[in-house]
């Protein structure tokens, strides 16, 4: 598939707000509608990205595998590809999602059964033969964390460890699969730094350029454009696709995320990168709902369809690019 094509979402269903109340609760009804409502209002809407939960997993490994095997048969039924996250290291102080932490992946005699490694064989063995996945994602947003003022060593020997792990994993799932390519999706905070250190571990590269300052400031725009140009630089140096797998950062004012939203999809478009949204569905899961919710943080509301089945004003936009 031409990656500068795909015009998508990213998917988090209304009905939970962490990763074990999304899969306990799993309602094939919900996603099918919710997916459906993606393909109403969005015509060009080609390819979700899905996360899964290695928590889940290991409470009921039969019953997750059922439910992930329902859950990318809807959006098969819908004409959708489809990005499946196995892991996810993206944690909201205010809202968790749950995920992967490093008492997970720093060895200690009180952590037995971290099988990591097995959940992503079960589940890449079930869809090795798929013709409805675009590529697999090990991980969303490894190395998430700046820790201003901590000793750089610290967070190289940080980084060191989950790239350990992200390697493994990346090894073991192109052993089964040699059909679909494999990628991890890093924040971009650091300009392209991650995006490089992960190059041997990615097919495709995934790039998560969000723009969270003032449009109006030619200041801002210079430095986010600066970014975008990086990324294009890179794509060309490795001869590797690129693909925007989360963008347009949120506001609890539907004007202003409507402005940011135009502005970040018409530079990517420019650039000739393909995107995945954050994210399609109003949810209780952070950054996807008002504050009569919960508690809304940095990023703002995220959402494009609210939980009644309504676009939200002035998102229609997204069909201009």
């Amino acid at each position: 598939m031409d990656y500068s094509k795909v015009r998508g979402f990213n998917y988090q269903p209304s009905y939970g707000g962490n990763a074990m109340e999304l899969w306990k609760n799993f309602d094939e009804a919900v996603v099918r509608k919710e997916l459906s409502f993606g393909k109403k209002y969005f015509p060009c809407f080609n390819t979700v990205r899905i996360w899964l939960s290695w928590n889940y997993w290991k409470y009921d490994k039969a019953g997750c595998i059922d439910k992930i095997k329902r859950y990318l048969a809807v959006a098969e039924d819908i004409g959708l590809m489809i990005v499946p996250v196995l892991f996810n290291r993206w944690h909201d102080q205010c809202l968790d999602w749950g995920g992967i932490y490093f008492d997970h992946l720093i060895k200690q005699t009180c952590c037995e059964g971290i099988d990591l490694l097995n959940f992503a064989e079960d589940v890449t063995k079930l869809f090795a033969n798929s013709d409805s996945i675009l590529a697999w994602d090990i991980c969303n947003e490894p190395f998430n964390y700046s820790f201003n003022g901590v000793n750089k060593n610290i967070i190289q020997e940080l980084k060191k460890i989950e790239l350990d792990w992200l390697t493994n994993t990346y090894q073991a799932m192109k052993a089964i699969d040699t059909k679909h390519p494999v990628s991890v999706s890093p924040p971009a905070f650091r300009g392209i730094e991650d995006t490089v250190t992960l190059n041997d571990i990615s097919d495709v590269h995934f790039i998560h350029p969000y723009f969270w300052d003032d449009v109006n400031s030619g200041d801002d725009r210079k430095r986010f454009e600066k970014l975008l140009d990086d990324f294009v630089a890179y794509r060309e140096k490795t001869g590797k696709p690129m693909l925007v797998t989360e963008t347009c950062w949120g506001s609890t004012d539907d004007a202003k995320r409507v402005e940011v939203m135009e502005y970040t999809l018409g530079e990517c478009k420019k650039r000739g990168f393909g995107w995945l949204a954050h994210a399609l569905t109003e949810s209780y899961v952070a950054d996807l709902h008002g504050p009569e919710i919960a508690p809304v943080s940095a990023p703002g509301v995220m959402y494009f369809v609210d939980m009644h089945g309504n676009l939200r004003t002035g998102h229609d936009a997204f069909n201009k690019y």
